[in-house]
């Protein structure tokens, strides 16, 4: 697969797209100025099968340090080969994240003024976390009450996984993974004569998302079988 990734240093935000292999579009929107990390997925299913034509799924993480190098210093990449192979240095653990509240996104903009635009059509898969709003409150001195404001409380509880549920009409519990195999997550350092450390490049990162959230019944749901 191809991805590109695109900087705007002076929105300070990082932009990654591909297309995987069964046409699933995903999107990675880093948001430096409001410390949020919003992805956007979108499924195509088979309308023979009783999937539906179209199916977009957002979240919305707290901005961690090793999730992307700042939009500056993309924009300082070039690449010589640019259809070259990547292979990540460092694969990091799995980000396992439950979503326990829906974001409206009509008051989206509390969060991230991206987030309305990115995932229209998203018809309510909107989610988020409690402890991703605490998170970011805390790191960017952000308003939590403002923020939790925009959301609705969800639960997964006693709600049994949707690829175990026989019955297409039950409330379950969704998974979804999303991975992004290959990109710049930190700076290079090295150290010169004097032992002194310089930015001699940057280091890459893959890492696998791991999202659970609540669905109405297991149709919304059908990749998880």
């Amino acid at each position: 697969m191809k991805q590109s990734i695109t900087e705007n240093i002076a929105d300070n935000h990082i932009l990654l797209e591909y297309t995987d292999w069964d046409l699933t579009k995903i999107t990675q929107l880093v948001d430096f100025k409001s410390g949020f990390n919003i992805f956007r997925v979108v499924l195509y299913g088979e309308v023979d099968l009783g999937q539906p034509t179209v199916q977009i799924l957002c979240f919305a993480n707290n901005l961690i340090s090793t999730d992307f190098i700042e939009p500056d210093l993309v924009s300082k990449l070039r690449q010589k080969n640019q259809d070259a192979i990547r292979v990540n240095e460092k694969q990091l653990d799995d980000l396992f994240s439950t979503a326990d509240l829906m974001l409206d996104i009509d008051q989206s903009h509390v969060l991230s003024p991206h987030i309305y635009q990115l995932c229209q059509g998203s018809n309510g898969a909107l989610y988020t976390s409690e402890n991703d709003i605490r998170k970011t409150a805390s790191d960017y001195a952000r308003d939590y009450d403002t923020m939790m404001a925009a959301t609705q409380r969800l639960t997964t509880r006693e709600l049994s996984r949707c690829n175990t549920v026989g019955l297409r009409r039950v409330a379950c519990t969704c998974r979804y993974e999303l991975s992004i195999d290959w990109y710049p997550c930190s700076l290079r350092f090295c150290k010169n004569s004097n032992g002194q450390p310089y930015k001699c490049g940057i280091k890459t990162c893959g890492q696998t998302r791991v999202y659970e959230f609540p669905v109405k019944d297991k149709t919304k749901c059908w990749w998880d079988s």
